[in-house]
């Protein structure tokens, strides 16, 4: 009889302990202040690691779970707060003029 009723119980514990647990959405922090990224999380009810970096700015580059990610309330967001990472994309108009000078044989 036991091994009838035990999963029953645990069974009822499980689907009412987990599913009692309120959802909420990740908010976006990225590019937002450690102050404002922590004021944000943790008005969604929901908890905070930082990992900071030396760099300058101190603004929030990363964070996971992803924004708009629905998640239990109380679950830990990570960020990363440091300087975002800056990309040099040369201008269209320097890349087809030394393709056009190349082409010409011309050294402009």
């Amino acid at each position: 009889m036991a091994i009838i009723i035990l999963p029953f119980f645990v069974g009822y514990f499980y689907f009412t302990y987990f599913n009692a647990i309120p959802e909420t959405m990740v908010p976006d922090v990225i590019g937002l202040s450690k102050n404002e990224a922590v004021s944000r999380i943790e008005n969604m009810g929901l908890k905070i690691k930082i990992t900071e970096m030396d760099k300058e700015p101190k603004l929030v580059t990363n964070q996971r779970p992803e924004p708009g990610k629905i998640v239990k309330s109380g679950r830990i967001i990570s960020v990363t707060i440091g300087s975002p990472v800056e990309i040099s994309i040369p201008s269209p108009i320097s890349v087809s003029e030394e393709l056009n000078n190349e082409e010409t044989g011309s050294n402009d």
